[in-house]
Formats: C-alpha cells, sequence, structure tokens
C-alpha cells in the first residue's frame, strides 16, 4: 500500500494493492480509501451502512472513510454519506443520486458531487467513549504491572 497523510481535504489517503470487489452502481474494484474527520451519530452509523458498504466509521477517533476505485467517487460517497445524516437524503435516494451521478460523470456530463467535498470536514470528532472500569480496579492493574 502507499500512503499520503494531509493531502488535499483528507486527513489520510491510501492506495491498496488487495482490492475488494464492489458491484454499487456497477462493478468496479475498489482500492483508494480517503478519510476526513467527521462525527457520525450512532442512530445513523446502520443508514450509513445501508447506503454503501464501502463507507466506513471510527467512532473513537472520529472519522468517516470512502474506499472506492477513484477520488471523484470517494467525494461523492461522502457527500451523500453527509447528507443522509443531516436528514437531507433517505438511503435509497443516496443510492439513486449516485447512480445517476456516475452516469453522468462517466458520459462527461456535471457531477458537482464528484468535484469536491461539498461541506466542510469537522474537527475535534473523536468519541473517547465512558470508562467502565473503577478507579480501584484500575489501581490494582497498575499495582499487578508494577510487580512484574
Amino acid at each position: 500500500m502507499l500512503v499520503w497523510c494531509n493531502n488535499g481535504p483528507w486527513n489520510k489517503t491510501i492506495a491498496f494493492k488487495e482490492t475488494a470487489k464492489h458491484d454499487l452502481p456497477m462493478p468496479h474494484i475498489d482500492l483508494v480509501e480517503q478519510s476526513i474527520n467527521y462525527s457520525v451519530p450512532a442512530d445513523k452509523m446502520c443508514e450509513l451502512a445501508d447506503f454503501d458498504g464501502s463507507v466506513s466509521i471510527q467512532r473513537t477517533r472520529g472519522t468517516i472513510t470512502a474506499r472506492c476505485h477513484e477520488e471523484e467517487a470517494n467525494f461523492l460517497a461522502l457527500n451523500l454519506a453527509h447528507e443522509i445524516v443531516q436528514g437531507e437524503k433517505t438511503v435509497q435516494e443516496a443510492r439513486d443520486f449516485y447512480t445517476q451521478s456516475v452516469l453522468a460523470f462517466r458520459t462527461n456530463k456535471p457531477a458537482p458531487y464528484m468535484e469536491k467535498l461539498l461541506f466542510t470536514p469537522q474537527e475535534d470528532t473523536g468519541e473517547p467513549d465512558h470508562r467502565t472500569m473503577s478507579e480501584q480496579d484500575m489501581q490494582a492493574i497498575k499495582e499487578k504491572a508494577m510487580s512484574m
């Protein structure tokens, strides 16, 4: 794999040698993964999974990632994911729009969702979760580690 950090709007871009077959909206292979800072509410995660299996969320890190065959498709996927999170499109509307945009792009017609991010990536998006271990338990672990 090749990795670029902080390139353009992306936190990270990875080009993988290993690919994944993906049929949305037509058969192709996913090999370029790109991430931005973005907080996805837990109640929207299933909708995003239903929208596109190549969009993934890391709540602890506060990132959303798209993996497709080209950067333009990643722009499209993340722009539509943002609209799903904001309640502007349903999953089906986003999937239909995705298909229409790729068709337009491939036939040299305007496809603005594939040109750039149409929203600003967020800052301070990480969610460290909540501690479930007591101070006493953590102290016991610390003491055990010190005795080794």
